[in-house]
């Protein structure tokens, strides 16, 4: 933590700082926690197009563009943040990274299972011929 100490300190702006800091880490936390898992529940099966891929990214900016709020520029106007700042910011690999790290975990899976599923992802037919 690094605090600032000079002839002008006010509490009350260091206490409303560390409350929205608070709030924030809360919010990203939640949304870990409990919406991203929902967004992505059984996902590792899925076989997305390049729109899914974009939806899904466009739905996690969305989240995270309430949960960091707008920002104010240097005439002191708020704007909203950019995607690459949102980026910046939320320093976590984005909702696709998740997807495909848990589709790799699923292929692994089913390359070591000992089941059917297992049988038949490994199966080639003999002559070339589906029967």
């Amino acid at each position: 933590m690094h605090d600032n100490i000079n002839e002008d300190v006010n509490s009350h702006e260091e206490v409303k700082k560390r409350l929205i800091a608070a709030n924030r880490k809360s919010k990203v936390t939640f949304y870990k926690a409990l919406v991203r898992p929902v967004a992505l529940c059984a996902s590792n099966t899925w076989a997305t197009t390049k729109s899914d891929e974009k939806k899904l990214e466009v739905f996690e900016r969305k989240i995270l563009k309430k949960i960091f709020g707008p920002k104010k520029n240097n005439e002191g106007e708020y704007e909203t943040r950019s995607n690459k700042n949102l980026e910046k910011l939320y320093n976590k690999p984005n909702i696709i990274g998740i997807l495909k790290s848990a589709r790799i975990g699923w292929a692994g899976h089913v390359w070591r299972s000992k089941g059917l599923i297992g049988y038949i992802t490994a199966w080639k037919p003999t002559d070339g011929q589906i029967e």
